[in-house]
C-alpha cells in the first residue's frame, strides 16, 4: 500500500504498515485503527479532515494485516487514490472506460474527497437497472455478451471467503459472502442498497432503499418486467 504514496510523509509508519497490501484493504483486513465499533466515528473524523487519504494513512496499526476483519469504510477509500496513482486517471474515469461502458452504464455520479479522489467506499449513484447489470456481470463470471469485461479470476476470488468476520457472513473483496444453502453473495450499500447474487439458482436481485440503515430499509423498488436471459430480477 505505502508504495503508492511515495510523495507523502506517513505517520506511525512501521513494519506492520509496510506489509499492508491492496488485497488487505479490499478485504477489510488492513489492521489499521478503525475498529468495528468505531467505523462510523472514524468515517466522520475522516470526512472533517482536510485530506482524507492522509488521515487514513496516518492511522496507527492495531493488528497484523490479514488477520482480523474490521469493517472500515475509510480504509476502503484508499483503494481509489491507489487506482488513480496506478492508472493516471480517476476511479470514475477508469470505471467508465473499463466497467460501465460495455454494458451501457452511462448515467453515473460518484462523489469525491477534497483532493478530487472518488470515494472508495461510498457515494456512487446508479440506477437500479444499472446495479442489476453489475450483478449480472458477476453472475456470468465477468463476461458481458461473450466478452470478458472483468478478470474471471478476480470475480471468482472476490466472492470467496478471504477473511472470517466472526458473524454469520464472511467477506471477500468488497462482497459479503453468505455460505448457506444456497450459497450467495451480496454488495451492500449505505441505507439498504443491495445487489444479491445466488449462482446456484441463476438468480440475481437488486434492492434500492431510501432508509438510513439495513434494518430499516424504507421503501423498496423491485425490478420487474426487465430481464436478461436466464436471470430473474426481483
Amino acid at each position: 500500500m505505502v508504495s503508492y504514496f511515495q510523495g507523502r510523509t506517513i505517520a506511525n509508519r512501521d513494519a506492520l504498515k509496510e506489509r499492508i497490501t491492496i488485497r488487505h484493504l479490499a478485504s477489510m483486513s488492513s489492521g489499521l485503527d478503525c475498529t468495528s465499533e468505531r467505523d462510523e466515528e472514524t468515517l466522520r473524523e475522516m470526512k472533517v479532515s482536510s485530506d482524507w487519504v492522509q488521515f487514513m494513512l496516518d492511522r496507527k496499526m492495531v493488528w497484523e494485516p490479514g488477520t482480523h476483519f474490521v469493517y472500515c469504510s475509510p480504509g476502503m477509500h484508499l483503494l481509489s487514490p491507489i487506482l488513480q496513482q496506478a492508472t493516471g486517471i480517476t476511479a470514475l474515469d477508469f470505471a467508465c472506460q473499463n466497467l460501465f461502458e460495455p454494458p451501457g452504464i452511462r448515467d453515473v455520479i460518484w462523489e469525491t474527497d477534497p483532493q478530487g479522489h472518488n470515494r472508495g467506499s461510498e457515494g456512487l449513484y446508479l440506477h437500479p437497472h444499472d446495479m442489476a447489470k453489475i450483478g449480472y456481470l458477476w453472475l456470468n463470471k465477468g463476461q458481458w455478451e461473450g466478452k470478458q469485461i472483468v478478470s474471471r479470476d478476480w470475480v471468482e476470488n472476490s466472492v470467496k471467503q478471504q477473511i472470517k468476520t466472526g458473524g454469520d457472513d464472511d467477506y471477500g473483496y468488497g462482497w459479503w459472502v453468505h455460505p448457506g444453502d444456497p450459497e450467495a453473495y451480496s454488495a451492500i450499500g449505505r441505507g439498504g442498497q443491495r445487489i444479491i447474487v445466488v449462482p446456484g439458482w441463476n438468480l440475481m436481485a437488486v434492492m434500492r432503499s431510501h432508509g438510513s440503515s439495513l434494518t430499516a430499509p424504507g421503501p423498496l423498488l423491485f425490478l420487474s418486467g426487465w430481464s436478461l436471459p436466464g436471470t430473474l430480477f426481483m
